[in-house]
């Protein structure tokens, strides 16, 4: 029996499931081996599993990918023997973020839980860094693996290896036959132009070397096994419904199972289900026409949700699941050739099954909801994409070019022309007009439109949860074939008040405080921005915890403080309304204000607790009531808050904290203010409230 490689992957946005894919389709080309791909929470049974691969994201503050953290789990009880996994060879990817303080976190967690478990590594696992580039990483770690991994497979047909583990070969880059068709032949409907004439996307870029055909290194072609079987209009397909602002079509919420496009996801909050349509109450613009990026507020009505809704607490989100921009869908419908009202069942041969966030053969749904809902075609295509666009190149550059762009060789080429501009699939057909791909081919490689989070504002209001959002612009530039706002942003603002939005809860469970350190303190929250939001969630908390127990002293809170920027107050000042009721209310005493854009003429007119600049001048600012927080009398007690973007803005913060502490902290006689190892005093102490759960940080790229 061949020997079997186990591709497994941790993924939270989609990237590392489709570097696994691109594996899992390279490894096919091995002869006399098995390849099984699935997720991490798939493969919990390690024990007859030798030949290993994982790919493996963080989420949030180093958090397991929802399809990852059973994983962790398993690799965490304790009742496990030193030597469990002794029988195990594997090699891991990890991908990351760097303006992120927990780095790597998640899979540098399960390689230390392997190896503890007696599992050896046969390449050193690579952590790939977002703020930077992916490919930069990704490519080089892939140039090594193969000799490694063709040095095991020797390995192991020399010493007759047996592998018993079930086989689930779901990528398979193999020729499939379709039911009383014969082979598939994927030239067929190709008009091949071979002329070289005429410039093809790629040729003007600098310092770039294309390799030559002979030399490419390409994965093989995905297989070809969805069809697209129209589904008779008296069936009751005509109801279908393809309106993008409507998220309660039938078609699409079912029962929130496997194959829906809403389906509840291991994260959320409570049990499974479907996820719940909440009307939208209210989508309010916070800020004014000339503010560079315009800010609104969304209002949803949760109360029917269930439970889960009333155990949301501060900290935790809301995910939004969102639809496509509506003119992207058409014109990608229209440069695909097919009528997106349409309305099909998708059927798949050759034992074959869809990927589960698209719809099963038994839910008949249209050309331009599987476009809208169900996929993802803003995200840059995958390798194994790009493969089967190629395929349908009928320019012989063009196809050449495409061969090259998911070849092993041209990391470099691929991050500078696509993955770092962020090219859709949109643009990639118009960069290559020859192209002229099935949609039947293209849909189990595109991957699941993912559901986005947004911080809860407020607390304890279910028939009224705020969110905020600040809008997103792309401009049609760096090979992108036409301006674009973000995904959810841009959806977001085209519905209209009484909507119908699928969502459902996320606990942070990172970004959670007692209710003792809620209540008795001290806190600092950090929150420039839209980072405001979850800050002004922790203070609800608080204001109403003070409307509860009313005037008796002895339920005053300890103190709070919250310093917030924006660019100016007369921009985009989003949070001006609940700030000041809660500074009235006395859910926080001191509140300090930032403002980066200020003309100089509105700088006399400053309040005393307002500034131009950022909230790391209000740290240096106040470094004595910083200290007096950190390392004062409550110093074992105080709770430091940072929410906000990550590019760069938690760092500094960061860096800010630790110079307003220095001055005073030798003066501390304090064990956990002294030195370990390197870095400062100031260093030591910030890194050991992280530790005890007294630093918290939410912040994304």
């Amino acid at each position: 029996m061949p020997a079997t490689w186990h591709i497994l992957y941790g993924s939270q946005t989609g990237q590392a499931q489709a570097i696994a894919e691109d594996i899992a389709s390279e490894l096919q080309t091995r002869p006399k081996i098995r390849v099984e791909l699935r997720t991490c929470n798939e493969q919990l049974d390690l024990a007859t599993v030798r030949r290993l691969i994982i790919v493996c994201s963080s989420t949030g503050d180093g958090d397991a990918p929802d399809n990852a953290a059973k994983f962790v789990r398993l690799l965490s009880r304790s009742d496990l023997p030193a030597d469990a996994y002794s029988h195990i060879r594997f090699s891991l990817l990890g991908l990351g973020d760097t303006n992120y303080t927990s780095f790597g976190k998640c899979p540098q967690t399960i390689e230390t839980k392997l190896k503890s478990l007696g599992a050896e590594l046969f390449l050193p696992t690579a952590l790939a860094d977002d703020a930077v580039g992916l490919e930069l990483t990704v490519g080089p770690f892939l140039e090594r693996l193969w000799p490694a991994v063709d040095a095991l497979i020797a390995a192991d047909a020399a010493s007759d290896v047996k592998d018993d583990a079930k086989i689930v070969d779901n990528m398979a880059g193999i020729s499939l036959t379709g039911a009383g068709s014969g082979a598939l032949d994927i030239n067929a409907d190709i008009g091949c132009d071979n002329s070289d004439d005429g410039p093809v996307f790629g040729d003007d870029l600098e310092g770039v070397a294309w390799p030559d055909e002979a030399s490419l290194a390409v994965p093989p072609l995905p297989a070809r096994y969805l069809s697209l079987v129209d589904h008779p209009a008296d069936d009751g397909a005509a109801s279908v419904t393809v309106d993008a602002a409507d998220a309660a079509d039938s078609e699409l919420c079912g029962d929130g199972g496997a194959g829906g496009a809403f389906g509840r996801p291991p994260g959320a909050i409570g049990g499974g289900g479907a996820t719940y349509l909440a009307p939208l109450l209210a989508l309010d613009e916070l800020s004014s026409s000339a503010a560079p990026k315009r800010i609104w507020r969304v209002s949803l009505d949760v109360s029917g949700a269930g439970a889960w809704a009333h155990s949301l607490a501060p900290g935790d989100a809301i995910s939004l699941c969102p639809a496509n921009c509506p003119q992207e869908v058409d014109d990608l419908l229209h440069r695909l050739g097919v009528d997106g009202r349409r309305v099909v069942r998708l059927v798949c041969s050759g034992g074959k099954k869809a990927p589960d966030h698209l719809p099963p053969a038994d839910r008949p749904v249209t050309l331009a909801s599987l476009l809208l809902r169900y996929v993802d075609i803003r995200q840059p295509p995958s390798n194994l994409l790009r493969r089967v666009l190629a395929e349908y190149a009928g320019n012989r550059r063009e196809r050449l070019r495409l061969r090259q762009l998911c070849a092993r060789q041209t990391s470099e080429a691929k991050t500078r022309l696509l993955l770092g501009p962020r090219l859709s699939l949109l643009d990639l057909l118009r960069h290559f007009p020859s192209c002229r791909p099935p949609l039947d081919h293209l849909l189990p490689y595109l991957p699941r439109l993912q559901a986005r989070p947004y911080s809860l504002a407020n607390y304890g209001s279910p028939s009224s949860v705020k969110l905020y959002f600040s809008e997103v612009y792309i401009p049609a530039e760096s090979g992108r074939t036409a301006s674009r706002e973000g995904v959810a942003t841009g959806w977001l603002r085209r519905l209209s008040p009484g909507a119908r939005i699928p969502v459902y809860g996320r606990e942070n469970r990172n970004f959670r405080l007692t209710e003792s350190q809620m209540t008795d303190g001290p806190l600092l929250l950090i929150g420039p921005g839209t980072g405001c939001a979850p800050l002004c969630a922790f203070l609800d908390w608080r204001r109403q915890r003070l409307l509860e127990n009313g005037d008796a002293k002895e339920q005053q809170l300890g103190e709070a403080w919250l310093l917030h920027g924006c660019r100016r107050p007369d921009w985009d000042f989003a949070f001006r309304e609940p700030i000041e009721v809660l500074k009235d209310s006395g859910a926080v005493q001191q509140v300090r204000l930032a403002f980066s854009r200020l003309d100089e003429s509105q700088i006399p007119k400053l309040a005393s607790n307002q500034c131009r600049g950022y909230v790391t001048n209000w740290i240096a600012t106040e470094a004595a009531e910083i200290r007096r927080l950190l390392l004062g009398e409550h110093k074992s007690t105080c709770c430091v808050l940072v929410c906000g973007d990550a590019t760069g803005m938690a760092k500094d913060v960061l860096a800010a904290l630790e110079a307003a502490l220095t001055p005073g902290i030798d003066k501390v006689d304090d064990s956990s203010t002294k030195k370990s190892g390197g870095g400062s005093a100031a260093a030591h102490l910030l890194a050991r409230m992280r530790i005890e759960g007294r630093y918290k940080e939410d912040v994304w790229s």
